[in-house]
């Protein structure tokens, strides 16, 4: 029959591994507190492109949300608002739409995700009035038409996105503009040293603050 003394060794070793695991486990716990708190000073990135999309036709295109940050998005929602712009009077266009889409139109909350994570997408087609227009000027006579000249304007699609990041509920609004005309998209670093662009910006301003003045209903389909 073994001593006491010979079951001490034994028993010493429990303990050790004992408060080694509780170590590990202590080690672990603060590994993820520290990335919780790391994670607090994180931003969700998003990006925002548009593309056309040619399977569909000239007049479409594809807006594309993506969240390009590290940690995830959530909330987001995006206002979009769109019209046509005279490069030569500096004015806004006085076409309507034809009707000829049967996408949802533009107004507030035009698109909405519950979460983005990272590097996941979204997205939703648009409709180009200045395209349509054109694809209409191919079978109607010019005079029939409210544009006469369609080189001389541009198609513009203002979004408005908003989103929180996950872990606090922090705000975060960014606004993506793109322009089309007859041949390609634009961004707004693109035409910043067109002669047009300070009076179009101006006057895109003045139309997004009308615009978020007045109640959600009322922009539906503006």
């Amino acid at each position: 029959m073994p001593s006491k003394t010979e079951k001490h060794p034994d028993w010493l070793a429990r303990f050790t591994a004992f408060v080694a695991l509780i170590g590990v486990v202590i080690s672990y716990a603060q590994y993820n507190m520290d990335k919780k708190v790391a994670k607090l000073h994180l931003d969700p990135v998003v990006e925002c492109f548009l593309e056309p999309d040619e399977s569909k036709g000239n007049d479409i295109f594809k807006f594309t949300v993506r969240n390009s940050g590290p940690i995830n998005a959530v909330w987001l929602s995006v206002d979009h608002f769109q019209r046509l712009f005279n490069v030569k009077t500096s004015g806004p266009g006085q076409l309507t739409t034809t009707g000829v889409s049967d996408l949802d139109p533009p107004g507030s909350n035009w698109l909405y995700a519950a979460e983005l994570q990272h590097m996941q997408k979204v997205h939703k087609k648009v409709f180009s009035m200045l395209r349509a227009q054109e694809e209409l000027s191919n079978i109607k006579k010019a005079d029939d038409l409210r544009i006469s000249d369609l080189e001389d304007y541009l198609d513009i699609l203002y979004f408005g996105v908003t989103y929180f990041r996950e872990s606090d509920g922090k705000k975060y609004e960014k606004r993506c503009i793109f322009f089309i005309d007859k041949e390609r998209v634009y961004s707004e670093r693109q035409l910043q040293n067109r002669q047009f662009y300070p009076g179009m910006m101006e006057n895109i301003e003045d139309w997004i603050r009308v615009l978020k003045r007045l109640p959600i209903s009322a922009t539906k389909g503006g």
